[in-house]
């Protein structure tokens, strides 16, 4: 239950700074203004959020979409 307070947090704290994040858990990564998805040390995709929700049989969707409960 702390996890969301955590990223709303964190967004606060670094509000106009760049900042790299680096996380498994797509609730914090749906934050970040670009998302880079890395796959056997490539970037496989590339966008926000909404960008790479669109692509339904992309690596982001379908990991997303696995974790989806764990956020709403």
């Amino acid at each position: 239950m702390a996890e969301p307070r955590v990223y709303e947090l964190f967004g606060h704290v670094n509000s106009g700074q760049f900042t790299i994040y680096i996380t498994h858990r797509l609730g914090a990564a749906r934050m970040a203004d670009e998302i880079l998805v890395l796959e056997n040390g490539y970037v496989m995709e590339q966008g926000s959020h909404d960008e790479l929700m669109i692509d339904e049989t992309g690596v982001y969707h379908k990991m997303f979409e696995s974790q989806r409960s764990w956020y709403e």
